[in-house]
């Protein structure tokens, strides 16, 4: 008995193995894929006698190949075919029903299956031709024709018989070359390269290049602007190198501008970088920039200029940040009444030049970075050129009615910064007690005078090392 038992008990064993060992080859027998390869075709949708699965892989080739719904969903309508692969069981296509991905199916499932022409050397041409329809009826397609499930017919090219229109870019297929044709400004679509005689070069012509002294900031939310190596369509040698959302919201410097038929172009830099030729529309804010190109930029990262006719000026405050300089504001202000010229003790001109800022002072303090002098009663600036401290300040009780009582003006002394200028070598008459400060709405005996919301913002924002540079035109900033 003990011997039939272990029999027994072996004879089970071995009929679990087997069975067990059968089991694992049946449960990893799954169909292999053949020729799998990239296609461009279209199918229109046929289940009236079938009810096809749609599969995330190709059914019964892996584990994890699981069924997503019918192909019933979808009777009727032409889908895109971007894939085709073969297995034991049938041939696969892997499909979309436009930009969706839906996934693989039995290409039973499809009649009127479509494969597309492949395009190749599509590029960017500038070039005029005079179309010629005598023997032929070459048709308009909003997309090269045999492409694509979306190309469509616009109409027929005889409409333009012996008219010369503009051809932009290029294309070929194994059926044909083709253009894409414009009138004038009018897109019209893709037509067959024989709807055309006599083509030859087209490329825009360049006016009006001139260098220039602006920046602007990038503003690419509804646009998508190239950059170019030249001006667009105006060279063969011209190439594509970007796109400006790359640099969406930054300012950049626009250094050349010039103008063609199709646009207005400016030659752009990222602080010294060149980047290239981009459509003078993809910017907005763009102002005059000369600072950026002012010898002065290299020595200091804020400058104020003021650009004065007459007695009125421009003054704009610039700040580098970066390899970028920004203008944080441009208002009107006053100057000496006899505008910008040769200062000195007799004449109420503001210095021509530049010049670094010194310390501040005022009857308030709003919390500067500058050296700081408060006035009292006893503050006096010294205009006697008799005087051994000519065009310093002073603590004193009593001055000569030549110096300047500075606490008698409360108004434009509220906030100010000291113009050196003669403050070195004080050369007696040759000018003293120019400031930078508040404006009381009058011309000055030789200040800088600004609104006092704009002036709070300097004593705020400077630091030592600024300069103001005064001038009377903008591209006099660029002797600086």
């Amino acid at each position: 008995m003990r011997g039939k038992a272990k029999w027994g008990l072996f004879t089970a064993l071995l009929l679990l193995i087997l069975t067990q060992g059968t089991w694992e080859t049946h449960a990893a027998s799954y169909d292999t894929i053949s020729n799998q390869k990239a296609i461009h075709a279209s199918g229109k949708v046929e289940q009236q006698t079938r009810n096809d699965g749609i599969w995330n892989e190709i059914y019964a080739t892996s584990a994890s190949a699981s069924y997503q719904g019918s192909m019933k969903n979808y009777q009727g309508k032409t889908l895109q075919l971007t894939q085709e692969a073969t297995t034991v069981k049938a041939k696969w296509y892997y499909v979309k029903d436009g930009s969706k991905a839906l996934g693989w199916v039995d290409a039973r499932a499809f009649t009127n299956v479509l494969f597309f022409d492949t395009i190749t050397d599509e590029k960017n041409v500038a070039l005029k031709g005079t179309v010629e329809q005598a023997t032929r009826n070459d048709g308009i397609w909003n997309e090269i024709y045999m492409t694509s499930i979306n190309a469509r017919y616009l109409g027929s090219m005889k409409s333009y018989q012996g008219q010369t229109l503009s051809i932009t870019r290029e294309a070929k297929t194994a059926r044909a070359t083709w253009y894409y044709v414009k009138k004038g400004s009018t897109a019209l679509g893709w037509v067959d390269a024989c709807a055309f005689k006599n083509v030859q070069q087209n490329y825009d012509q360049i006016a009006n290049q001139h260098l220039i002294y602006k920046q602007g900031v990038v503003n690419q939310t509804s646009r998508n602007d190239g950059i170019w190596n030249e001006i667009y369509m105006t060279t063969a040698n011209s190439t594509y190198q970007g796109s400006m959302k790359n640099y969406q919201g930054k300012t950049l410097r626009l250094v050349q501008e010039a103008t063609t038929a199709r646009a207005t172009w400016y030659y752009v830099k990222q602080g010294d970088r060149d980047i290239g030729w981009v459509d003078a529309r993809a910017f907005t804010n763009v102002i005059d920039d000369y600072v950026s190109h002012m010898p002065l930029a290299k020595k200091t990262t804020q400058i104020v200029t003021t650009v004065a006719s007459g007695s009125k000026a421009t003054v704009a405050y610039w700040q580098k940040s970066g390899d970028t300089w920004y203008r944080k504001f441009s208002v009107s202000g006053f100057v000496g009444s006899e505008g910008v010229g040769a200062a000195d003790e007799y004449h109420s001109r503001t210095p021509r030049g530049a010049y670094s800022l010194g310390f501040a002072f005022g009857t308030s303090n709003p919390g500067t970075k500058l050296n700081y002098r408060q006035i009292t009663n006893r503050s006096y600036w010294i205009s006697n050129t008799s005087d051994s401290q000519y065009n310093s300040w002073q603590e004193r009780n009593t001055s000569s009615s030549q110096d300047e009582h500075l606490i008698d003006y409360p108004t434009q002394y509220k906030y100010a910064i000291v113009i050196n200028y003669n403050t070195v070598e004080r050369t007696p008459g040759k000018g003293s007690g120019f400031f930078l400060h508040c404006s009381n709405g009058q011309p000055t005996a030789g200040c800088v005078a600004i609104p006092e919301t704009q002036m709070k913002q300097l004593m705020q924002q400077l630091s030592s090392g600024a300069y103001i540079v005064n001038t009377t035109s903008s591209a006099e900033l660029l002797k600086y």
